[in-house]
């Protein structure tokens, strides 16, 4: 516990979003609670799973996986598509800036940036991420 504390302390001192951006919260499904913080270009999107089964969510545009609360590894992951988020699991996901913003993306990511649009919609399949903001 003490050391994903101290994960999530960094990553916050890190992440401009998430130090002082701007919150959006995001209407997902019952058993997620997910929300976007933006700071410029950049956008990171924080989700929770509070059920007892895995939630798929689908990225369109990709991102960068900085932090899973289940996993051991600090490194960030490149996301392309979609990610799994465990039962009663968190991820905080540096999302990709889409071809209609004209940003660059944050020098904070080491992920490489690409194409798509952050929103959230429901399916049957899972829950997918495309432009709110």
């Amino acid at each position: 516990m003490l050391a994903l504390t101290r994960r999530l302390l960094a990553l916050r001192r890190s992440t401009p979003a998430l130090a002082i951006g701007s919150y959006q919260p995001l209407d997902a499904a019952p058993q997620l609670f997910a929300w976007i913080r933006q700071c410029g270009s950049q956008r990171v999107l924080a989700a929770v799973n509070f059920a007892d089964a895995d939630v798929d969510l689908r990225l369109p545009g990709g991102g960068c996986l900085r932090l899973r609360t289940r996993a051991p590894s600090a490194t960030p992951t490149p996301v392309d598509g979609a990610v799994t988020i465990g039962a009663l699991e968190a991820v905080v996901i540096e999302l990709r800036d889409g071809p209609h913003r004209r940003t660059r993306p944050s020098h904070e990511t080491r992920c490489r940036p690409g194409p798509g649009r952050p929103n959230v919609t429901t399916t049957r399949t899972g829950i997918g991420v495309d432009e709110l903001l």
